[in-house]
């Protein structure tokens, strides 16, 4: 009898073992609460047309064509992000102890927050990796100029360089750009000699109206250029 009980016992913490981990590991699954034009996910098992409402997780690849826009809104508000035109977006990992999201090119704006004090949460980027601690981000590039670039819209995050040996932890309202190794940052200062009134100025990265994360980019061609002409003449002084 007294062995059965023990079996018993030990049967029952293995399960609760088990299940607790389950929990732990259970990954986090998405939804494209927004899809315009041509929207393709793709993973292990194929590529299928993407369609409003449909489920993303680990191992999806979301890409965009030309004109298109796909918004995504993970479970328990973990993320949510908007990715821009021609543009691949992967979900490498994403569960309550590990998010891990790889953008191989284009545009994408992303408000996200660690789900617990002891997860990571790290996007990478071709030019660089950034640690999320409740942020929002807009990763951009501009080909033309060889440049990528992340404005850091909201809260802190951790940006590391890998073309470089530069990091460090920037705040809201920093932008950090990267071009042929060479890592500068562009101050509110920077902005407000391109014209753009930053007193009042209200982060808008969106491609689309009526977006979750933001109202749509407002940036004139001659500020664009302006804020440009700023960028390559710091990166002439490095």
């Amino acid at each position: 009898m007294r062995q059965v009980y023990l079996f018993i016992l030990l049967l029952t913490g293995f399960v609760l073992f088990n299940c607790n981990k389950t929990k732990e590991e259970s990954t986090i699954k998405g939804n494209l609460i927004f899809v315009i034009g041509t929207v393709e996910i793709s993973n292990k098992t194929g590529s299928v047309s993407a369609q409003k409402d449909a489920v993303v997780g680990e191992g999806d690849t979301i890409k965009t064509g030309e004109k298109s826009v796909a918004v995504i809104q993970f479970e328990n508000n973990a993320a949510s992000i908007e990715i821009q035109e021609n543009a691949e977006f992967s979900i490498s990992k994403f569960s309550a102890k590990e998010q891990e999201l790889v953008s191989t090119k284009g545009n994408f704006w992303i408000q996200a927050k660690k789900l617990n004090k002891d997860s990571n949460f790290n996007v990478i980027m071709p030019t660089a990796v950034a640690g999320i601690r409740g942020t929002s981000f807009y990763s951009f590039e501009i080909k033309d100029e060889g440049i990528h670039g992340i404005c850091h819209c909201q809260g802190a995050v951790d940006f590391q360089d890998k073309t470089s040996t530069y990091k460090g932890s920037h705040d809201t309202d920093y932008a950090v750009l990267t071009r042929n190794g060479k890592t500068i940052t562009m101050t509110p200062e920077d902005y407000k000699k391109a014209g753009v009134n930053f007193d009042s100025f209200e982060h808008k990265h969106s491609a689309i109206e009526n977006s979750p994360l933001g109202k749509k980019g407002n940036l004139t061609d001659e500020q664009v250029a302006r804020l440009i002409k700023i960028a390559k003449r710091k990166f002439s002084e490095l």
